[in-house]
């Protein structure tokens, strides 16, 4: 495979002006992270013409390229179906590779129930390839509960993007500017709701506020409104204040206001948002993409896992995690202590398997890709690159 087509969304925005800003989060596929796993394929797979979509016509597809890249997320639940792409990928004829598919359940004992265009979709899939990467050990196992058992656990590829295995190289310091990620949905009742799922993303955003940091906001519309700033948004801003103050626990709306124009970001690119980390000292947060761009900036980072998705990922990477349950209230979060007990030696062991496995899983798959097994030990030679 030397020239696929890349199902897929933009692999990053580079100029947002002109585009409404609930158009710019939809063309993310309304989560700026899965940016980060879209580039990092973008990057490492070498084609001869890079093109994109997910609305083509097969026969053209065919006609252009040799095989199928798809950047895959957390599918595998009993939310999604995905028969659409199903029949895009057989009217195509073309191998294809899928890369960082994840199942999403309440629990490990769960497997999520697929519906039926998602389970045809990993059977033409894996029809269609030498094997399916999958994000961790569960992923791997509720495929195989399905019958698909030709998979290769590599973990998400988004720690790819620099085309070097990503090294850790903390060094004691004085934590002073710190970002903050949550999960939040964009309506009231279910961030309130009575079953709590969202109750840490309210926490961090609340802890975010009280001390000062920045929030980077990859799905949360209310929020991205006011760190863009936009007079078209003018109404929108106004319409979402309510919900705001409840989410932030600020009844001044004044005060909140110049919080989130200030301290609120959001990135549309991979660059921007690691060139940014790169001025932070430390990053906390539910989001696994944004621990990941976090660590690609060299950045230190704490992943509250809030959900299977996220721990199986911070499992399989050895990511610095902590439970959710573990933080009852902002209170609880002492960022100096957070980052003195941060400890990424087994992280940086792991990056070094993960980079090979997925050396591995491109060429068994007949991937032509820019990764480099002399870059596992440059990495370990220099760390701090």
């Amino acid at each position: 495979m030397k020239n696929p087509y890349f199902v897929s969304g933009a692999p990053g925005i580079y100029d947002i002006d002109g585009i409404g800003t609930e158009n710019l989060v939809k063309r993310t596929g309304r989560n700026t992270g899965n940016l980060l796993f879209i580039s990092a394929l973008r990057k490492v797979i070498r084609t001869e013409r890079f093109e994109f979509g997910v609305r083509v016509q097969p026969a053209a597809v065919r006609a252009a390229h040799d095989g199928l890249v798809i950047p895959a997320a957390n599918w595998l639940s009993s939310t999604s179906s995905w028969g659409g792409l199903a029949r895009l990928i057989e009217a195509t004829k073309l191998p294809c590779v899928m890369a960082g598919l994840g199942a999403q359940s309440f629990s490990f004992d769960e497997i999520p129930v697929l519906d039926p265009g998602t389970l045809r979709l990993v059977k033409v899939v894996s029809e269609r390839c030498s094997s399916i990467s999958v994000r961790g050990e569960f992923s791997a196992r509720v495929l195989e509960h399905y019958g698909i058992k030709n998979v290769t656990i590599t973990g998400c590829p988004s720690l790819l993007w620099g085309l070097r295995p990503v090294q850790i190289d903390k060094r004691d310091k004085e934590v002073r500017h710190v970002a903050v990620g949550g999960t939040r949905p964009n309506a009231e009742k279910e961030v309130f709701a009575r079953h709590n799922l969202y109750r840490m993303g309210v926490v961090l955003s609340r802890f975010a506020k009280s001390r000062g940091f920045d929030y980077v906001a990859q799905a949360e519309l209310p929020d991205i409104y006011f760190a863009l700033g936009r007079d078209e948004d003018a109404q929108a801003r106004h319409d979402a204040m309510g919900f705001l103050t409840r989410v932030y626990d600020e009844p001044d709306e004044n005060a909140l206001r110049a919080y989130l124009g200030t301290h609120v970001k959001v990135f549309f690119n991979v660059e921007d948002w690691v060139a940014y980390l790169k001025t932070r000292d430390l990053m906390i947060g539910t989001r696994l993409h944004g621990a990941v761009a976090s660590l690609l900036a060299g950045t230190a980072s704490l992943l509250v896992a809030h959900d299977t998705r996220t721990a199986e990922m911070a499992r399989h990477l050895d990511l610095p995690m902590i439970e959710s349950g573990a933080i009852r209230s902002a209170g609880d979060l002492n960022p100096q202590k957070i980052y003195d007990e941060l400890d990424f030696d087994a992280f940086n062991r792991n990056q070094l398997r993960y980079y090979d496995r997925f050396i591995d899983f491109f060429e068994s798959n007949g991937v032509a890709h820019n990764l480099s097994r002399k870059a596992v030990s440059e990495a370990v030679a220099n760390p701090a690159a």
